[in-house]
């Protein structure tokens, strides 16, 4: 008789274990089937061409997400790690209040459906359904916009931000928004996952009784910098400037404990050579562990003082000495410039160099110029992000709540973040106009009202410029 191999056995437990198992466990255990091939693509069925069969390939084991590779920086002990970068770090935090500072100075708007969108019911029903959105928008009872954008911007340095969706009933009898309160990052400790593998609840450990709230993310605004892999935590901002941060750390601790031994010396107490000996007793090994605390932890301060014992050998000299001894010269290795590299680490993790202009002698005006350029650029995706998340999650299920499911719906839309130079537009315009092309009047005023708005001065087609 021939007897099972191990694989086999392996394969039939996982056969019989796969009904009481998780899918994803379960899926994993069973063995995988060949997917459906054809030479001229016939052999697929509208079925299998609809049906998603991959997965987006997410380390998670039991409801715990493991794709970060370093443990320190996993779970809610990488998000504590995120906040302690973001409040420790001046170039981090600098960069952040520089973000948060340009992000606040941001219009925001509710936006029409256009007529030619598919599905355009009338210009009145839509005027009205921008201005329930604005309306909500700018007049929630308990929370400003401001600070609702304030928490979203916090999936920069922590890779995603959980806002908590409450509704209240109007006066008018709709439900609008009552405010959209953020959910600390460091306060989810897991997720449940649907049987896609896509997150479908975060679970909170509430700081205050240590309880275990579970929210739904059908009733929250969801950002994530990244949706790579669809994982809920996204990828935080600080993740590259991570070893800059820890070695920078370091160096600081080095650099003011040899500032202060050379500034006060380093200590030096001398004892009798008897403590040393291999047959020195208890008590006078004891003794030595004393005076080895005393040299290692003096420090100038306010408590600084040493009470030494008065003892002499049998020459007269004393037993016991005590002297600072001064730096020889200055180190080999300038440990200011490996910390300023590592700030320049920092910086460039986020392309913003421009904040280390003026601390050193290296760069360029146009150089300066091209990265707060491209800083800008890269804000401005991050605030096209926002709108497109508060479009596809929160907008929708405003709406759907007050019974409105069958029209396009009105855009959360956020002005430019950056006052553009119209020098440059001004020349272009002039040299198609020189060059024969029709500039003004353009058709229904779209060009002098984007001029208009690039120079953020007052305008209406109908009366020109506002006094």
């Amino acid at each position: 008789m021939k007897l099972p191999t191990a694989k086999n056995l392996l394969s039939s437990a996982a056969k019989v274990a796969a009904p009481y198992l998780p899918p994803a466990l379960s899926a994993r255990l069973l063995p995988r089937q060949k997917a459906a091939t054809s030479s001229g693509g016939g052999s697929l069925t509208l079925r299998d061409m609809t049906h998603e069969l991959g997965r987006g390939g997410l380390n998670v084991v039991g409801d715990y997400v493991y794709e970060e590779w370093l443990e320190e920086l996993q779970g809610a002990r990488g998000m504590a790690m995120y906040r302690e970068m973001n409040d420790n770090c001046p170039t981090l935090g600098g960069i952040n209040l520089t973000i948060g500072s340009l992000v606040r100075q941001v219009t925001w708007d509710a936006e029409a459906v256009k007529p030619d969108n598919p599905g355009f019911v009338s210009e009145q029903v839509h005027a009205d359904d921008a201005d329930f959105l604005r309306d909500n928008m700018t007049g929630m009872p308990e929370e400003s916009w401001d600070e609702v954008i304030d928490d979203a911007m916090t999936m920069i340095p922590f890779g995603y931000a959980l806002l908590e969706d409450c509704f209240y009933k109007r006066d008018d009898g709709r439900i609008g928004w009552l405010k959209m309160p953020g959910r600390a990052q460091e306060s989810i400790e897991r997720w449940n996952w649907d049987e896609r593998g896509l997150a479908t609840h975060a679970y909170q450990i509430s700081p205050d009784t240590y309880d275990e709230i579970e929210i739904p993310l059908d009733k929250c605004t969801h950002f994530r910098t990244t949706g790579r892999k669809g994982n809920p935590e996204g990828r935080s901002c600080y993740r590259n400037a991570y070893p800059a941060h820890q070695f920078q750390k370091r160096l600081q601790v080095i650099e003011a404990i040899g500032i202060e031994r050379d500034a006060a010396g380093i200590p030096k107490i001398g004892v009798p050579e008897d403590l040393f000996l291999p047959g020195a007793t208890a008590d006078q090994i004891a003794i030595l562990n004393v005076f080895k605390s005393i040299a290692t932890g003096i420090h100038r301060d306010e408590h600084e003082g040493l009470v030494m014992p008065i003892g002499y050998d049998d020459n007269g000299k004393d037993k016991y000495t005590f002297e600072l001894v001064s730096s020889g010269g200055s180190r080999q290795i300038n440990i200011n410039e490996v910390i300023v590299r590592y700030d320049w680490d920092k910086a460039r993790a986020f392309m913003a160099k421009f904040v280390m202009l003026g601390q050193t002698a290296v760069g360029a005006k146009s150089l300066a110029d091209t990265d707060t350029n491209l800083f800008f650029v890269i804000l401005g995706a991050w605030l096209k992000n926002i709108q497109q998340t508060f479009n596809r999650q929160s907008v929708p299920r405003l709406f759907r709540l007050n019974g409105i499911t069958d029209r396009p719906l009105p855009k959360v839309v956020s002005g430019d973040i950056e006052s553009r130079d119209l020098g440059p537009v001004a020349d272009a315009l002039l040299k198609l106009v020189q060059a024969g092309m029709p500039v003004f009047p353009s058709k229904d005023n779209k060009t002098e009202d984007a001029l208009m708005r690039m120079a953020d001065v007052p305008w209406t087609p109908e009366g020109g410029l506002v006094n």
